[in-house]
């Protein structure tokens, strides 16, 4: 079950195996799960923003990962993956890609948690639907309420400001309370059996129409901030809007994001090894930072954009599937942006071109069919 948090406090319960095929239902289901992780309806003025995670990966419950192995191990263990400890060439975590599944008899105790790891790992059997709405319905709210929480831990004199605190914490406090809002709406929107179109559709439109006053809001803001504190430069809130931005860019790594921030951790680097023999032996594996062993510690952890490509279509007896799609589609995109751009390529020039291309965008992920693919 996908729970929401509405305004009331009270819990009401989605359940995704619903009569809900349509694509507005799937978009409403994707935003109320993400909006629920990120919105506390229990927090006080000074923590709007809270988020968190579903509530079995909580630390309270297996503890602070930072950069240990066997807790982060048994994170994935806990709900039913098929883990694994790499040795060499340095310990790492293996998750076995034939136990990213969502079975239909999963225990309902570790189920939102699961549904979680596989957002995050994207493996989700809908990643690709949820994927495209998180990025045309829910990734501009999203972003706009992480970027109020960064502040809140940067910015700490502009809210010891009584002035300028009251200003921010009723646009904080409006941002909050569209949130809750749009948790509640959309899980009467996908629960109610009458009406359900009408419903869907002016829920999405009030998303729409709140998406049109980010960029007033996220001005708003700025100004407050520039005036509260002399040494906040317009260049320094925009890079960290930019940042936001990126770390949040997909559906998997805002679940990504928001557990490596829960649990104070940070990975290294994670790689996609498969098998084209054996599909039992594909396997995805993460390196955690580990202070005494690298030099420095690595940026945010992000996936590749198209990481449901690369995950997803490796059966094409090779284990190379994903990247040859994903190969295939930056060429396509390259033509046509070069289109966009006022130069026509005739056929025989991209025919002539287009196996170099091949080459060059295949380097960046893999030398070698068999070497495992950088995520």
């Amino acid at each position: 079950m996908i729970e929401s948090q509405a305004p009331k406090g009270k819990k009401q319960k989605l359940n995704p195996e619903a009569d809900c095929t349509s694509n507005l239902c799937n978009i409403l289901l994707g935003a109320n799960q993400c909006l629920h992780y990120i919105i506390n309806p229990n927090t006080t003025s000074d923590g709007y923003f809270q988020r968190k995670v579903a509530s079995t990966l909580e630390a309270a419950s297996v503890g602070k990962i930072k950069n240990d192995l066997k807790t982060f191990r048994k994170v994935f263990d806990n709900h039913d993956f098929r883990t694994s400890i790499v040795a060499s060439p340095r310990q790492a975590l293996s998750v076995y890609k034939d136990s990213c599944v969502l079975e239909s008899n999963c225990d309902e105790k570790i189920k939102e948690g699961k549904v979680f790891l596989l957002c995050m790992m994207g493996c989700h059997p809908n990643q690709t639907q949820l994927e495209q709405n998180y990025s045309t319905s829910i990734r501009p709210i999203y972003c706009l309420v992480c970027y109020c929480h960064r502040l809140l831990e940067a910015c700490p004199k502009a809210f010891k400001n009584e002035t300028f605190s009251k200003q921010l914490l009723s646009i904080f406090q409006s941002i909050h309370a569209k949130c809750l809002y749009f948790i509640d709406a959309t899980a009467k929107a996908v629960s109610n059996t009458e009406q359900i179109r009408s419903d869907q559709n002016q829920v999405l439109k009030d998303i729409e129409a709140f998406i049109m006053t980010i960029p007033d809001i996220l001005s708003q803001i700025k100004s407050i901030l520039l005036s509260s504190d002399t040494r906040i430069r317009l260049a320094q809130l925009d890079k960290e809007y930019d940042r936001v931005w990126t770390h949040n860019c997909t559906y998997a790594n805002a679940h990504m994001h928001l557990f490596l921030s829960h649990h104070s951790t940070s990975i290294k680097d994670i790689y996609f090894k498969p098998s084209p023999h054996n599909l039992k032996y594909e396997r995805i594996t993460i390196y955690l930072y580990d202070p005494q062993i690298d030099h420095y510690k690595p940026i945010p952890f992000t996936f590749l954009p198209s990481l449901p490509i690369v995950l997803q279509s490796q059966n094409d007896g090779t284990g190379c599937g994903g990247v040859h799609l994903l190969v295939n589609s930056m060429i396509e995109s390259f033509w046509k942006h070069l289109l966009r751009q006022g130069y026509f390529a005739t056929k025989t020039l991209q025919e002539q071109i287009s196996p170099e291309l091949k080459s060059f965008f295949r380097s960046g992920i893999s030398r070698e069919g068999l070497v495992p693919f950088q995520l």
